[in-house]
This record gives C-alpha cells, sequence and structure tokens, in this order.
C-alpha cells in the first residue's frame, strides 16, 4: 500500500485495488471496529479474503468534523494551506 501511495500503480486492476484497500482501511478507522476478520473462501484463483456480506455500522462523524472547522477559523492565517 506504502508503494501504491507513493507511486501510480501501473494497471487499472492495480489502480481499483489500492482504492478498495485504502477505503477499507478508512472504513476501519472511522467506523465501529471489531475484532472480526474476514471468513477465508475458495475461488477459482484460489483462497481470499472479500469481506463481502459482513455488516459494520459507522459513526457520526459530523460534529467532530463542525469542530475541528470551527477551530480551525481561530488559527493564523497562513499557518496551513
Amino acid at each position: 500500500m506504502r508503494r501504491a501511495v507513493l507511486e501510480e500503480p501501473p494497471t487499472e486492476w492495480e489502480k481499483w485495488h489500492t482504492q478498495h484497500c485504502l477505503n477499507y482501511v478508512r472504513q476501519m478507522i472511522l467506523c465501529e471496529s471489531n475484532l472480526r476478520l474476514e471468513q477465508v473462501k475458495d475461488s477459482p484463483v484460489g483462497l481470499k479474503a472479500d469481506g463481502l456480506g459482513l455488516e459494520h455500522t459507522c459513526r457520526d462523524w459530523s460534529i467532530l468534523y463542525d469542530i475541528a472547522e470551527e477551530n480551525s477559523k481561530h488559527w493564523p492565517e497562513g499557518l496551513y494551506p
């Protein structure tokens, strides 16, 4: 994933896969996490985990975003882009 962030993936499939993995990490951070692992399934291309059908309940982060935005109004001009 580090390489995919630093260098553009060479194929469309790798671009999709990188986006999928980064979105998965984002969801694990922002959503209600648990210790459940994805089930490994047999597929035509070998064993893999897809996570399809697993439900997670996401938290409402809008209040935190609103507070952070209000707080940033008090920062000195030009400190952050």
